[in-house]
């Protein structure tokens, strides 16, 4: 039991980990909600809902929330324990995702929009973070494989889907769908995830996050994967038009 100001530590005596499929769908969260969007490019575009700058900030500004996230819950998981992390980053992510199924106005759903991501971001952490304590050797490298085999996918079953279930119904039922994940997954969450943050884990301070981006190795890692990355994002954003006059069409 953590008493209040302590930190939470590992405690799984007597009880058994989540199981991997658990793990991998909590991490495959913030790569559907980020494809939910870009899948529902041409039916925004279509449908008068929004214009092209909307449209382009409705992936900018998840991914915004994703970049931000990650800094923020990585230091409170450290801080306070992986498991109250995780559960309060579903819990704002599910706020998020309601808050921009249900927006009446292109405003208000990018607030949504950027809450989720926001929340999400705990989902590229806290999965892969507990892995190493809950499995070693062989299992580990599978597990972990999983998890990246999750990342892979994602975004390229997830777009279809959004067309799809907007066509069906409206832009805002791939919006209630990523809810509905969410708000399961924080269900889940709350019984199955156990603490699993070392007793002797540290809490970084401000000089060491920037003696951190002081290294050059890290600096020429950001941007070898921001240029990496920066492709999608801008087709993303711009829509698959970008392609069309790209490569000389009408």
């Amino acid at each position: 039991m953590t008493m209040p100001g302590q930190l939470a530590v590992a405690d799984t005596a007597g009880q058994r980990p989540p199981a991997l499929a658990s793990l991998a769908g909590m991490a495959s969260l913030a790569p559907l909600g980020l494809n939910l969007a870009v899948g529902l490019q041409p039916v925004f575009a279509s449908g008068g809902a929004m214009d092209a700058g909307g449209r382009a900030a409705a992936v900018a500004v998840y991914t915004l929330g994703l970049g931000l996230g990650q800094p923020m819950a990585g230091n409170a998981a450290d801080r306070w324990g992986r498991r109250p992390t995780l559960l309060a980053g579903l819990l704002l992510a599910g706020v998020g995702a309601l808050l921009a199924a249900a927006a009446g106005h292109g405003d208000l759903l990018l607030l949504g929009r950027f809450v989720t991501g926001l929340g999400l971001a705990v989902c590229l952490l806290g999965p892969r973070a507990s892995l190493p304590h809950l499995h070693q050797g062989a299992e580990l490298q599978r597990s972990m494989a999983v998890l990246a085999m999750v990342f892979a996918v994602a975004p390229a079953v997830t777009p279809p889907l959004a067309w799809l279930l907007a066509d069906a119904g409206s832009w805002r039922a791939p919006m209630a769908l990523l809810a509905l994940l969410v708000l399961c997954a924080l269900a889940g969450a709350s019984r199955v995830f156990r603490e699993t943050r070392p007793a002797t884990t540290g809490v970084p301070d401000r000089a060491a996050w920037l003696a951190l981006g002081r290294r050059r190795i890290v600096q020429r890692a950001s941007l070898a994967l921001a240029g990496a990355a920066a492709p999608f994002f801008i087709v993303a954003a711009a829509g698959l038009g970008l392609l069309t006059y790209s490569i000389g069409g009408a």
